[in-house]
């Protein structure tokens, strides 16, 4: 029986691709880390976003109330005003 290529040349062969193979398999895992420190990230900033967003809406409600605050003051130093006329 003979062959087309050595033994030699065969087990070279065979080498290489055992060697391609495990590479690939490394290459995957380091891709679905990658993937998954993607996703990690992405759902930190989504976090961080609705974090921010309440934020937002908290700074808007204490500025109202602050207006609402400023508001009533005026108020109030007006009828003063008007009292003290009054009295006088």
């Amino acid at each position: 029986m003979f062959s087309c290529v050595s033994s030699k040349k065969f087990k070279a062969a065979q080498a290489k691709i055992d060697s391609l193979t495990a590479a690939n398999a490394k290459l995957a895992g380091d891709l679905k880390n990658c993937n998954d420190l993607t996703a990690d990230d992405a759902n930190k900033r989504t976090a961080l976003q609705n974090q921010l967003d309440a934020l937002n809406k908290q700074i808007d409600f204490l500025k109202q109330n602050h207006d609402v605050t400023l508001k009533q003051l005026q108020d109030l130093s007006v009828i003063s005003n008007s009292q003290a006329e009054s009295i006088k």
